[in-house]
């Protein structure tokens, strides 16, 4: 009887030791999945803590479009600002002065072709640019500039021959200015034009007029 009773408690204690030995696995599974979840809410923390933040550029500045209310009416300036990740997008926009050319191939009002080139400093109006994004984009200047400084050039060339291009030629310059503000203001688009100083050649045909930042310059091709 003592040998069957000894039996019996070595038998129920290997059972209890089988049990405990089987509460191992299920412990490492919630160890490993606390652990993922840890993780991931970590990287998630991460991901919107760096997404949420930009930096603006000196010389620059931001509009704000936001995937359920469209663009934003705000202008953003330089330094660290703060947006809502994947909700929000930055759009930033260079607001410095810039250099833009153009040839181009007109006549004058007695019909003598001249070849114009025009050079002028512009920026977007730093409060308008929602506006400019909205309808023209981020290169609102390839867009607009080309064209009106094409039409109004042709415009006022042909309100004078090719004799008063050289005798008249700071009025030539002061129209095309006034001409070229006002065209780019519609668009938002500040220019920054000066008509001091001039100089003359010689009066040959066909002629070329250069404008330069601070000059209209009457030239004359030659032949090739």
């Amino acid at each position: 009887m003592k040998r069957m009773a000894q039996q019996m408690r070595s038998a129920g204690g290997g059972g209890s030791s089988g049990g405990g030995g089987g509460g191992g696995p299920a412990k490492a599974a919630q160890a490993l999945a606390s652990s993922i979840t840890a993780l991931a809410g970590a990287g998630a923390l991460a991901y919107g803590a760096y997404n949420s933040m930009y930096s603006v550029p000196a010389g620059h500045r931001a509009v704000m479009f936001n995937r359920i209310v469209g663009m934003k009416d705000n202008v953003y300036g330089e330094g660290l600002n703060f947006n809502i990740p994947w909700f929000e997008r930055p759009i930033l926009f260079d607001i410095r002065t810039r250099p833009v050319n153009l040839q181009t191939l007109t006549g004058s009002k007695d019909l003598q072709m001249v070849t114009l080139g025009i050079r002028v400093l512009h920026k977007p109006n730093p409060s308008q640019l929602v506006w400019i994004y909205r309808f023209l984009g981020v290169n609102y200047d390839e867009r607009v500039l080309p064209s009106i400084m094409n039409e109004c050039a042709k415009a006022v060339v042909a309100r004078y021959n090719a004799s008063e291009l050289l005798t008249k030629r700071e009025l030539v310059s002061k129209e095309i200015s006034s001409e070229l503000r006002k065209r780019a203001m519609i668009f938002n688009i500040l220019l920054e034009v000066s008509s001091s100083g001039t100089k003359l050649c010689e009066n040959r045909h066909p002629l070329k007029v250069s404008r330069l930042p601070t000059l209209w310059l009457l030239t004359p091709l030659r032949n090739v």
